[in-house]
């Protein structure tokens, strides 16, 4: 890492901030003393939910950060949508709504726009499948911290498929359930 960092231009390494919630905090820390150890100062801004999400960072700006709800993508966390479409329009598109990945990408924007108005579900789990494996393509984001689930499922669970090269930390494509 600290040959990478001398090559990229920074020899010695840098500082930035890390912008996270109050639940962020200790994996924030736990980040922090892993990148010290390559010359990568961390200075965590700890911010309450509501503050941390009412000025999402804009594509100038440099620090490091870490969201709340990120856990929230997929089945979980209270998303609009069983997957991961509301939270990669929040952190992947570049557009008006905001991005707090600081991500500006064309080929991540058509997609989730794309999907946004098709009304064909086969259709649209193909965009949301293109879009994700655009963002897994540019890097959108770099993920630091996978919390492990374990599912169990019953003779009633069809089509249970984990997601090749997913670029979210979500588990399921599809479920089906037999009556």
């Amino acid at each position: 890492a600290k040959q990478l960092l001398a090559a990229a231009g920074y020899p010695t390494g840098f500082e930035t901030d890390f912008h996270t919630s109050v639940d962020g905090k200790e994996v924030g820390q736990a980040i922090q003393a892993y990148l010290a150890a390559v010359g990568i100062k961390l200075n965590i801004r700890i911010y309450d939910a509501a503050t941390l999400g009412a000025d999402p960072p804009k594509h100038a700006r440099g620090e490091i950060l870490y969201p709340p709800g990120l856990s929230g993508c997929g089945l979980t966390g209270g998303t609009s949508r069983p997957d991961m479409s509301s939270l990669a329009n929040v952190y992947a598109h570049s557009g008006e709504r905001g991005t707090y990945g600081a991500v500006a990408n064309a080929d991540v924007d058509k997609y989730l726009e794309l999907q946004e108005v098709e009304t064909d579900p086969v259709k649209r789990h193909e965009l949301m499948r293109e879009a994700n494996r655009a963002m897994y393509k540019n890097v959108v984001y770099l993920w630091t911290v996978q919390a492990q689930t374990v599912y169990i499922a019953r003779e009633r669970v069809l089509e249970w498929q984990r997601i090749k090269g997913h670029a979210y930390p979500v588990h399921l494509e599809s479920v089906v359930v037999r009556p």
